[in-house]
């Protein structure tokens, strides 16, 4: 997991709820005195748990938006006397665009061009063919386009452009 992730994790609050949907566990500063999610969540569970049927499976995982800055996670729990469902509430978080980050990465149009078909799944000889100019040029730029984000290879400068984690795309020492 990412360090983006892990503080996305951080900012969340983790309920676990009973099979008549009260808490279980939860965090008492969020909700004190409350045995029951406020009713639009409740509603948001119920709906995501429906699908699950009578045995719902530790894959089952349903995600909606409460609200446009609430992200529902709902995730079956087995516990040692009865089966629990997992909520986990945590802020919505838009994340930036392809466009976006070639902005913040500073990529000209061209460069940005080259990453986006990358992602598409094309080499750097169908990138050429597609684009109509010659293999040693695009291949040229791609070196230009890794030394600028400070990778080594065209799957580093992808993830780069994707969003992972600096770790993740940054070339080894």
């Amino acid at each position: 997991m990412d360090s983006e992730a892990r503080r996305r994790r951080a900012n969340g609050t983790l309920f676990v709820l009973d099979h008549d949907f009260r808490i279980a566990v939860g965090n008492s500063e969020v909700t004190p005195g409350l045995d029951r999610l406020p009713e639009t969540l409740e509603r948001t569970v119920r709906a995501l748990t429906q699908s699950w049927g009578d045995a719902p499976t530790a894959t089952c995982e349903e995600v909606a938006f409460a609200s446009p800055s609430l992200t529902v996670r709902v995730f079956p729990l087995h516990g040692r006397n009865a089966e629990c469902i997992g909520v986990y509430l945590e802020p919505y978080q838009r994340r930036p665009t392809l466009v976006e980050r070639a902005d913040m990465l500073r990529l000209t149009p061209s460069e940005y061009e080259y990453l986006r078909l990358g992602l598409e799944g094309l080499s750097e000889v169908q990138i050429a063919s597609k684009l109509a100019v010659p293999k040693e040029q695009i291949l040229r730029n791609m070196r230009e386009i890794q030394e600028k984000l400070g990778v080594k290879t065209f799957g580093q400068a992808l993830a780069k452009l994707a969003g992972h984690s600096e770790a993740s795309a940054a070339a080894p020492s």
